[in-house]
């Protein structure tokens, strides 16, 4: 028969009680911060209003968004002021277009009419040169 003293009794005791203080610990469910309606990724159009700093309503064209204290504002081709071509990653919380960033792109990115299927499409203009012709 084994014999345990009495300080390898307490370590092993301690040990097993440690062991379930942590299974219990890990097996508790993780919180999120904020329930997502869904995951809605992308728009693209010109910035119509938007506060002054990040956090407040931004509209969009014809969308709005709510920035908050972790909205990353990126301008790699110019400033995000009103009339700004800008793309806004997002998504819906409670109902809300919550804004991940806005990001200034190319002003050729928004030059089209209110439908947003066709963003980026733009027309081009040219002259027709007819020219003389010979007679053949």
């Amino acid at each position: 028969m084994v014999r345990f003293n009495r300080v390898s009794l307490v370590v092993a005791l301690t040990l097993a009680f440690a062991l379930i203080v942590v299974g219990a610990i890990l097996a508790q469910p993780k919180a999120s911060a904020a329930p997502i309606d869904s995951i809605d990724d992308q728009w693209i159009g010109v910035i119509v209003t938007r506060p002054v700093g990040v956090e407040g309503t931004w509209v969009v064209s014809t969308m709005s968004f709510q920035a908050v204290s972790t909205t990353l504002l990126l301008q790699p081709n110019g400033s995000l002021n009103v009339g700004a071509c800008a793309l806004v990653m997002y998504h819906v919380s409670n109902g809300v277009n919550v804004a991940l960033s806005f990001t200034s792109v190319e002003p050729i990115k928004c030059q089209t009419g209110d439908d947003h299927d066709h963003v980026g499409e733009f027309k081009v203009y040219s002259y027709l040169d007819f020219g003389k012709r010979s007679a053949g």
